[in-house]
C-alpha cells in the first residue's frame, strides 16, 4: 500500500487539488476510489473481530488511522518541511511498522 501510494503521490496530491474545484472529479476521487478502499479495510478488520465487540465505526477509525499514517508517510511527508529528515527507506519502514501495529 505505502509503495502504491508513493509511487502515485504526486497524482494523488494533483487529484487532491483538483477535486476542491472541480465536484465531478471529487466525487470520482473521493467515492470510487477513497471510500472503497477504505470500506475494504473497515471490513477486512470487522471480519477478523480485531476489535472484539466492535461496531462498524470502531473498524473504521482503526482503518482510516492506519491508512492516514501509510498517506501522510507517503504522499503528504513529500510536502512538508517539518519532515525533510525523513528518508525513503525510514519513511516506508515506519508505515509498515504502523499499519501492521495498528491491527495487533
Amino acid at each position: 500500500m505505502y509503495d502504491a501510494i508513493s509511487a502515485r503521490a504526486r497524482l494523488i496530491l494533483l487529484l487532491d487539488r483538483c477535486a476542491r474545484d472541480t465536484p465531478e472529479l471529487a466525487e470520482l476521487f473521493d467515492r470510487r476510489i477513497r471510500h472503497r478502499l477504505i470500506d475494504d479495510l473497515v471490513t477486512w478488520v470487522m471480519r477478523r473481530a480485531l476489535i472484539p465487540g466492535s461496531q462498524r465505526a470502531d473498524c473504521a477509525a482503526l482503518a482510516r488511522g492506519a491508512m492516514e499514517a501509510i498517506a501522510w508517510l507517503a504522499k503528504t511527508r513529500l510536502c512538508d518541511r517539518t519532515a525533510d529528515a525523513i528518508t525513503e527507506d525510514q519513511a516506508r519502514e515506519a508505515a509498515v511498522r504502523i499499519f501492521a501495529n495498528a491491527f495487533d
